[in-house]
Formats: C-alpha cells, sequence, structure tokens
C-alpha cells in the first residue's frame, strides 16, 4: 500500500484518463486488453527510453521497484506483506541475497 500524496494522485489521473474507457484494467495495451508479459516488458522499455530522453539519470528494471520495496523495510513481516508473499519465510528466500541492515557505529569519545 502506498500512501496518496498529491503526485501519485496526479499520476493515477493522468494514467486513467488515458486509458480507453471500456477497459478494466489499469495498465492495459492500445486496444485495452491487459498486457502478457511480453507487451508488459516492451511497455516498460518504451517507458524507460522515453524517461531517459527526459532526465532520468539511469535506467532500472521494474524489478527493481520491488527490491526497493523489501529494503526499505526493517520489519520482514511488512515487506511480506508489501510483496503479497503468504509467509515471511518465502520472502527472506527470495532476498537473502540482500544483506544485513547494518547500524551506523556509536561515536566513542
Amino acid at each position: 500500500m502506498f500512501d496518496w500524496t498529491d503526485d501519485l494522485r496526479a499520476l493515477i489521473d493522468r494514467i486513467t484518463n488515458s486509458m480507453p474507457s471500456a477497459s478494466k484494467y489499469f495498465f492495459t495495451s492500445k486496444t485495452g486488453e491487459p498486457h502478457n508479459a511480453e507487451s508488459f516488458s516492451s511497455a516498460w522499455q518504451r517507458s524507460m527510453a522515453r524517461a531517459l530522453e527526459n532526465d532520468l539519470e539511469k535506467p532500472f528494471a521494474e524489478r527493481y521497484l520491488r527490491n526497493k520495496a523489501i529494503t526499505d523495510y526493517n520489519d520482514l513481516a511488512k515487506a511480506s506483506k508489501t510483496v503479497g508473499h503468504t509467509s515471511t519465510s518465502v520472502t527472506k528466500q527470495h532476498y537473502s541475497m540482500l544483506g544485513a541492515r547494518v547500524e551506523p557505529f556509536e561515536k566513542r569519545v
């Protein structure tokens, strides 16, 4: 879940206003059909290219968004809910390569 912000609401409005009116899907092809894996990948690549032309500093894969969501949590249970896993062990297994968070050293005088 994401908190609603003015920017997020504006983005969602822009997306929904550009959708075919008959579509019940949020992200669709130009014909209003839901994306399959191949068409989603193509749409992602086109969007990434446009973003790079409009000052995105470097490209990223959509899977990085999921990884970022996980690494931002200190609570494995919340992270699991965010990505829709049925248990924390699934999340831990899939994201174990991310490493552990390190607490900063205390400054000693």
